[in-house]
Formats: structure tokens, C-alpha cells, sequence
């Protein structure tokens, strides 16, 4: 047999063999995904000094990586611009599938964020959204704020416990077009303090 023709059948069984086995991983992760629904944490408001900041995309986008940066995220990145972005490298098979997704934030009562799916595109592969955030929960690993619900396709962002028993923050505006961002930091008095009596004299 010539050989052009044997190095197009070894191609074509890799390809099958690669799709089979993308259809089984999606398969088996959204088989072994329990279905439940996400309830919402019940926020109090804290007592404690409260300070109100207004900040630029850009400031926040930095906190955002630093935040990232201490919770050891290196597959996950998510910053602000006209909408909010996220980009990650989904592991499959030992493969890094690179993956973009495109979010609206949508601000919460209790302070807290919703990032809702307004588009996404994950390689060259054809997913429904709810099959995509299974296997962003089952594959990436996320901060402990940051929840994925892939019944209702979106990242429920819990700020309210981000920085511990020592400060409660609550976003009090977020207009990504006017760039009026506002956030409200509590300091509850409890946990460890944020600064020790050595930082306080310098």
C-alpha cells in the first residue's frame, strides 16, 4: 500500500480515536456532576469601622491578580474590562485545552457578584455552557470564593468572605461603562488583625 495512503489512515484513526475519547471524558464528567441547587449564603451585615473606596478597573484588575497570585491560581485568569474575562487551561487527558470566556456581572443585594455566561470558546470544541462550567468545577481549581453553577451558568463570587473573619467587603457599585466601582470595607475586629502593633508604629 503507498504510503501516503497508510499515513492518512494512521491520521484519520488518531482523529477519530481523539474525538472518541473527548466525547467520552465530556461524557463521564457530566454523568459523575450531581445535580443540586445552589443556594445562596445568607449574609448578615457586620458591625466594625466601615470604609468606602471608589477605585478604576485597572486598580482592581490588580488586586484581582494578587488575590490570584496568593490563592496559588496559575490555570485561571480573570480580569475586568468592558465585561469580565476569564481565561484557563482546562486539563484533558494531559492536554492543556485553552479556553476564553466572556461574563456579565451582575451585583447582588448582599454585596456579593454573579458573573453570567454571555459567550465562550473552548478550543475547537462544539459544548453546550452547562456541560462547559461542569468541567470548568470539576477541572480547574478555583479560589473558595469563587463558586461554579452550571445550572444556571454563571461564578457566584462570594467577596463577603474573601478576606476572612478580619474585614468584611461588599461591592456597593460596579458600572463597568461609567468605570464607578465602589467598595465597602468592614473591619469586624475578629480573626487576626490586619496590621500588628510593629506595622502600626512604622
Amino acid at each position: 500500500m503507498n504510503r501516503w495512503k497508510v499515513s492518512f489512515f494512521v491520521l484519520a484513526a488518531a482523529v477519530l480515536l481523539t474525538i472518541s475519547l473527548a466525547f467520552f471524558w465530556l461524557n463521564s464528567i457530566s454523568s459523575d456532576n450531581s445535580e443540586s441547587t445552589f443556594e445562596r449564603p445568607d449574609i448578615s451585615a457586620q458591625d466594625g469601622a466601615e470604609f468606602r473606596v471608589s477605585t478604576s478597573i485597572e486598580d482592581l484588575n490588580t488586586w484581582i491578580a494578587q488575590e490570584m497570585a496568593r490563592e496559588g491560581e496559575e490555570d485561571f485568569d480573570l480580569y475586568v474590562d468592558d465585561a469580565v474575562y476569564v481565561e484557563a487551561n482546562i486539563d484533558a487527558f494531559g492536554f492543556q485545552v485553552p479556553m476564553e470566556m466572556q461574563l456579565n456581572p451582575v451585583l447582588l443585594d448582599n454585596g456579593n457578584i454573579e458573573l453570567q455566561e454571555e459567550s465562550f470558546q473552548i478550543a475547537t470544541i462544539d459544548l453546550p455552557s452547562k456541560q462547559l462550567f461542569q468541567v470548568i468545577g470539576q477541572t480547574v481549581e478555583l479560589p473558595e470564593w469563587i463558586t461554579v453553577v452550571p445550572d444556571e451558568q454563571l461564578f457566584y463570587v462570594d467577596l463577603r468572605s474573601s478576606a476572612g473573619e478580619e474585614a468584611d467587603i461588599r461591592v456597593v457599585t460596579f458600572d463597568l461603562e461609567d468605570e464607578d466601582i465602589e467598595i465597602a470595607v468592614t473591619l469586624t475586629g475578629e480573626g487576626e488583625p490586619l496590621f500588628t502593633d510593629d506595622e502600626s508604629a512604622s
